[in-house]
């Protein structure tokens, strides 16, 4: 379970059910200090819905323990289910079979959807059976007048609620459709459309969303044409819809209805983020609402695709392969003069510093020079600074840094790169990096400028392996630099995190232009040089073009989730600990959540965590824990404890911070008490009554 959401919130939910054998109620964490003392658990998301936690809770109770990873199994059965009831809609609509294996190709190779399904454990795979199948059955019912599929997709939507309170969204929507397009009357559609306000409003009021005009809604366009959560889901769709309108073909009914709901939808996140605080959220829940209903847009873009390629009768010959080279060298001279005017064009010849592993300064740790090498040994935790000692160079002159560094197995391991500069020595500047991840552009960093002084690396350990640095390298970027950066970080593999759930993003480097972009330009460009070359709009071909391009980021898709498996099998193998993830120092919490349930005893006690008033690692460290040592109901006070609320708990539990020491006795109001267990993460002391 590696979304925080996850088992935090839905799978804590279902594992308290399974450790008490029957579904509970899950109370606020603010509500612990005034709960009864039978064995009451707290939970981030009290109020939400209780479908997800069930179907894990279902299965754990059906294999007789609960197993980390098989009681997510149903996220696999319910993409591939997803994928089966787009197919069977596809068909009955456009009445072609190939239509449906392609309809389900296209939604089970969204990046996004792969990522929900391999990293599983939130609601929005779940809720797309109920509120994007609703959608689709709707669609289908419009499309068809079909009253079964109408008032079934209506009650598809209306079960979501059971799943995600989002659903909420999605059912105004499909209501205020049906009374749009089904209902009679000028009268009636304008109190259908005041209803479907008054609900959207009511909503909002008993949400904590307020009213607020967002400027963050920008990155809505970085969402969906930048980053490879959606392939070319966004460049196709609004494509397709425009050249059915263009077609002048019969299937132009079809693209009404479908774009008045595609209107709709999208209609409603425009208000969401752009009109209420909740636009804060929208680089964490945009991708994930359009995931919601993204069966609808599939559905959307393979029935008009059919509609219309059936009735082209244009024979191409030579003009469609031309169109397609003519394309392609259209977009080579877009990339040209991108790589002209983003160079750093120097006279004479681009500038280079190279400093070999022989000329850096070990400053601090167990670093080891082997001839031209020098070598961090494998451990488990601790670091290593190397230093290029004092320089001198103008930062404007050197865009790109080239770390020759290497672990043996290949992983990407997290390291730091750091620098100074004249105008404030006594400040270190730093940027995190992955082993293999390619170059680091430094241009993107706001803090390189102005005269730097001193640069280096922060080296950490891998756990089982060797890191072993050569050389680190400051060059100018030119046009062929820009060029082999560029198609580096396009077939370099960019691991997937926690992160991934919320935006799949394969780029590592955000000024280099994101391969969707240019994929998707190439597809425009031979679309707009065969209504040239043909003087008509040869819809077969243009869709073949945009299938090849699909097709091409699907295989960078692949290839980077074959090597995500790779080394996923590779850590899990040689881990002595399977069910921690692979962040922060998991195995450590787990290792301590041993020691304290070997200490406790299997009966279910009151523990309290009592955390430090920092970060977001002292916040996941507490949370991590609370979910590994259930049965135990577990509790967290950030702060300072007081000894009524310590005397309500059957043991405590101090959290010691990532850089702080531990302590060797219990604080206050324990200080009296003999730890149970110390560990390098905090210390656990129990309660006398």
């Amino acid at each position: 379970m590696y979304p925080w959401d996850a088992w935090q919130t839905w799978l804590y939910t279902a594992k308290a059910w399974y450790f008490n054998g029957s579904p509970i109620d899950m109370l606020p964490p603010n509500q612990w200090a005034t709960l009864p003392n039978d064995g009451i658990y707290t939970v981030q998301g009290d109020h939400y819905p209780w479908l997800p936690p069930a179907q894990s809770w279902w299965l754990a109770s059906i294999l007789g323990a609960w197993q980390e990873s098989r009681v997510l199994w149903p996220a696999l059965a319910a993409a591939l289910a997803l994928g089966l009831a787009l197919w069977g809609q596809v068909v009955a609509v456009t009445r072609l079979r190939l239509a449906g294996p392609l309809a389900a190709f296209l939604l089970l190779s969204l990046p996004l959807l792969n990522t929900h399904t391999a990293i599983a454990g939130y609601a929005d795979l779940w809720l797309m059976g109920f509120s994007g199948l609703g959608l689709v059955a709707l669609a289908r019912g419009l499309l068809q007048s079909h009253q079964g599929q109408l008032w079934g997709g209506v009650v598809m939507l209306a079960l979501g609620l059971l799943v995600k309170h989002d659903a909420i969204i999605w059912l105004i929507c499909g209501v205020l459709l049906v009374g749009l397009l089904r209902i009679q009357g000028t009268k009636t559609k304008i109190l259908t459309l005041c209803g479907a306000v008054i609900v959207g409003l009511l909503s909002l009021s008993l949400s904590p969303i307020d009213l607020k005009l967002n400027g963050e809604f920008a990155s809505y366009g970085e969402i969906l044409w930048l980053l490879e959560s959606w392939h070319l889901l966004w460049y196709l769709l609004p494509g397709v819809l425009l050249l059915t309108f263009l077609s002048g073909s019969n299937a132009r009914k079809t693209a009404k209805i479908l774009g008045l709901i595609i209107t709709v939808l999208l209609s409603s996140q425009i208000l969401l983020f752009g009109a209420t605080s909740a636009g804060s959220w929208i680089i964490t829940a945009a991708s994930r609402l359009l995931l919601q209903v993204s069966p609808l847009f599939i559905f959307a873009l393979v029935c008009l695709a059919a509609s219309i390629v059936g009735q082209e009768k244009t024979r191409l010959g030579w003009r469609c392969p031309a169109a397609v080279v003519a394309g392609s060298l259209c977009l080579l001279l877009a990339l040209g003069g991108w790589m002209l005017s983003s160079a750093n064009i120097t006279t004479g010849p681009a500038p280079t510093l190279e400093f070999k592993a022989q000329q850096l300064r070990v400053v601090y740790g167990p670093m080891r020079s082997a001839g031209s090498q020098l070598r961090l040994p494998p451990a488990t935790e601790g670091r290593a600074i190397v230093s290029t000692g004092p320089v001198d160079f103008d930062a404007a002159k050197f865009d790109i840094l080239t770390l020759d560094i290497e672990v043996e197995g290949k992983e990407q391991s997290a390291q730091t790169f750091f620098w100074r500069t004249a105008a404030n020595p006594s400040k270190p500047f730093v940027q995190d990096f992955s082993i293999n991840s390619g170059q680091i552009v430094l241009s993107e960093l706001s803090d390189w400028q102005g005269k730097i002084v001193e640069a280096g690396l922060i080296l950490y350990p891998a756990a089982n392996h060797t890191v072993t640095l050569h050389e680190l390298t400051f060059e100018a970027s030119t046009p062929m630099t820009l060029l082999y950066l560029s198609a580096s970080d396009w077939v370099t593999p960019n691991f997937w995190t926690q992160a991934s759930a919320h935006r799949t993003q394969l780029s590592s480097k955000q000024s280099l232009p994101a391969l969707p972009l240019l994929v998707g330009l190439w597809v425009l460009l031979c679309w707009a040089a065969l209504r040239l070359f043909t003087g008509a709009t040869p819809l077969r071909s243009m869709l073949g073009v945009a299938m090849f391009a699909w097709l091409v980021l699907d295989a960078r898709w692949i290839h980077n989730s074959y090597h995500q498996a790779r080394a996923t099998q590779a850590h899990y193998t040689n881990t002595a600990e399977p069910d921690a993830l692979d962040i922060g120092d998991d195995v450590a919490l787990f290792e301590m959540a041993r020691q304290i349930r070997e200490t406790l005893g299997q009966e279910p006690r009151h523990i309290l965590i009592v955390t430090p008033k920092r970060d977001d690692y002292d916040r996941f460290a507490s949370r991590r824990i609370k979910y590994t040592l259930l049965p135990h109901a577990v509790h967290i006070q950030k702060g300072q404890v007081s000894t009524h609320q310590i005397k309500s708990m059957d043991a405590a539990i101090w959290l010691s911070g990532k850089e702080t020491s531990i302590h060797n006795r219990c604080p206050p109001p324990l200080e009296r008490t003999k730890p149970s267990v110390l560990s390098s993460r905090g210390i656990l002391c129990t309660v006398q009554h």
